[in-house]
């Protein structure tokens, strides 16, 4: 008996009798329609093999390079000798054991392989993702495990918020002020351009973010997930803004504009931008330089952390619970307490799904929406901050 497989290659079994082909042809056909018929040759494909063909797919540098990482430092030396098509869940629970032993990193080393397999999945070379199946509890790490019931984030209260950002350099007060009011992520804070606020409607469109290209260096992208969006800007936000630029006004800083999606060859073209906030040097600020020199002495003087060194040859100890990222959950959770919705919050975070919002954040209403948060930030900003002196200082 002779049949074509899903690839479109002739195949042609030996059978003693035609019971045995029949049967045969009957299996072939019922796991063509069940999903669950295997490529020719999936069970010799080793999960490394495997994932060395995945990572060469087209796809944003920086997550590629973390996919990579993830497998070659946890994965592989656990599971990288297996075939694809023989993994099950008992394997995916001794790595997930390994994990919660070693990694605090340990949800998103799960989420790479767990993509990866739907992957293998799709290309036919697994019947189903081990990763989803019904008997393996949710991956938890330590550290979330460790957080309040609800995933929310501990966020500090507002006259630590106030002390942080006045014991930032003048040069960036308005950058944590911009953060801690518009819930922008870090690398969209550093490529912020007055072009992006509306200031007659009350709105930042945030359209663009900096972020480090190996080979590239900075270089500005689209928002994370590819999602343009806008956020609530308060009146008291706009004039922090408005005075921050009077004082310090932007420069035009040329990067490359990275698209992963281009073709190869055209994924990076330098564009222009006005910036809002640049070094001294007139150049895009380094997450990096600004987190060890401006922001980690900020917290220090504001008592968030002590002054005690870190490992090796760091002045800090790390504290990434208390990193530029803090300002964006201190805005959501502002907006949501004054009684803005987690569907429109969400919108104006860019998550990509609200169940994201409702796990982190207390419900509210929807009418008025932007008012009451925009409210909220003004009042803080008149009566905690007294934003116009702090900047002047």
């Amino acid at each position: 008996m002779r049949y074509r497989d899903p690839d479109g290659e002739q195949r042609r079994p030996g059978f003693e009798t035609k019971g045995e082909a029949d049967a045969h042809r009957d299996a072939v056909a019922h796991k063509l329609r069940s999903g669950t018929y295997l490529r020719h040759g999936a069970k010799g494909t080793t999960l490394e093999a495997f994932g060395a063909d995945w990572l060469k797919r087209k796809g944003d540098l920086a997550t590629l390079r973390t996919y990579e990482r993830h497998l070659r430092l946890h994965v592989y030396p656990i599971l990288g000798d297996r075939v694809v098509a023989s993994l099950t869940a008992r394997d995916i629970r001794l790595l997930t054991q390994c994990l919660d032993a070693s990694s605090t990193h340990g949800e998103s080393i799960y989420s790479t392989l767990s993509t990866m397999l739907t992957a293998a999945v799709d290309d036919g070379l697994l019947a189903s993702n081990p990763c989803k199946a019904a008997s393996l509890r949710p991956f938890k790490p330590r550290s979330r495990r460790r957080a309040v019931k609800t995933g929310q984030v501990q966020v500090w209260p507002e006259t630590v918020t106030s002390s942080v950002i006045r014991a930032l350099p003048k040069w960036y007060r308005a950058k944590g002020m911009l953060g801690a009011g518009s819930a922008l992520r870090p690398a969209e804070l550093i490529g912020f351009s007055p072009d992006d606020a509306d200031f007659e409607n009350g709105w930042i469109n945030v359209v663009r973010q900096v972020q480090w290209v190996t080979g590239h260096g900075w270089c500005y992208k689209l928002p994370k997930h590819k999602k343009i969006r806008r956020a609530p800007m308060s009146g008291g936000l706009a004039d922090v803004l408005a005075l921050h630029m009077e004082t310090f006004p932007p420069v035009e800083v040329v990067l490359p504009w990275y698209d992963p999606d281009a073709k190869e060859g055209k994924q990076f073209k330098d564009r222009v931008v006005r910036l809002t906030f640049y070094t001294p040097q007139l150049r895009v600020v380094s997450s990096k330089v600004f987190n060890a020199d401006v922001w980690k002495p900020a917290l220090v003087q504001a008592g968030v952390i002590p002054d005690t060194p870190g490992p090796g040859d760091t002045k800090y100890a790390a504290s990434p619970e208390n990193g530029v990222r803090m300002l964006r959950h201190i805005c959501a959770t502002r907006w949501i307490e004054a009684g803005e919705s987690p569907v429109d919050v969400a919108d104006w975070l860019g998550h990509e799904d609200p169940q994201i919002t409702f796990e982190r954040y207390v419900h509210g209403g929807r009418n008025g929406a932007g008012d009451r948060g925009s409210a909220s930030v003004d009042r803080w900003l008149r009566d905690t901050l007294n934003a116009s002196a702090t900047l002047r200082v």
